[in-house]
């Protein structure tokens, strides 16, 4: 059966995103080792899963993206399949590529049909509403947290329930992000 593993960037104080969705505190420390870890995790996903405030974020900045730019990440988010769970949205392009598409209704019986059908893993990336919704579903097989050196007071949680978690692994990085990963019990 194929996992679905969400990736979170997160704060000390544990929120996803600070007051009015700022995120700047990700960007003052994004590094190439951060970058490389997380093209390492992509590796054996095959869909990415993809709210629609997060597909907001990141299709203007990644579609174009070649491998000289983001030599870590490019050559796995651009071409592999991306699915944008939204209400509102008709479509959900992706650059050149064609292969992001809406689903508009029926989120985690349509996730509960797709980990029953071969193929890789696949990735939550950003999308705590999502990663809430899917959660409380117990769709969730691992969580995979980089957690950065700030506290922002405020802001968005990750969850908003109890998930009891074992933790599988944990890695430092030079700038002081902790990535750590767990799986629910």
């Amino acid at each position: 059966m194929r996992k679905i593993i969400a990736v979170e960037f997160m704060t000390l104080d544990g929120f996803v995103s600070g007051p009015g969705l700022e995120m700047d505190w990700v960007e003052k420390i994004y590094t190439d080792e951060i970058a490389q870890a997380l093209g390492e995790g992509q590796q054996s996903i095959d869909t990415f899963l993809l709210g629609r405030v997060t597909y907001h974020g990141v299709v203007s900045y990644w579609p174009e993206k070649t491998k000289a730019e983001e030599p870590f990440l490019a050559d796995h988010i651009n071409p592999k399949p991306k699915l944008v769970f939204s209400k509102t949205l008709e479509s959900a392009p992706w650059g050149s590529y064609n292969n992001a598409s809406v689903v508009k209704e029926h989120a985690v019986e349509e996730v509960q049909k797709l980990k029953q059908l071969p193929g890789r893993d696949m990735m939550i990336i950003g999308s705590a509403s999502l990663v809430q919704s899917f959660a409380k579903a117990g769709l969730i097989d691992e969580y995979v947290l980089y957690v950065h050196p700030v506290f922002v007071g405020s802001g968005a949680p990750l969850l908003k329930e109890k998930v009891n978690l074992k933790q599988i692994e944990t890695k430092t990085f030079g700038n002081g992000v902790v990535r750590l990963t767990y799986q629910p019990i």
